[in-house]
């Protein structure tokens, strides 16, 4: 369970980083 908790977290906060990186971005 905790395996695919952590998997969830991971695809949940990808999508998420990469809109930080574009908001960075000028």
């Amino acid at each position: 369970m905790k395996t695919l908790e952590g998997s969830q977290l991971q695809i949940l906060c990808l999508p998420l980083d990469q809109e930080l990186l574009l908001q960075d971005r000028p």
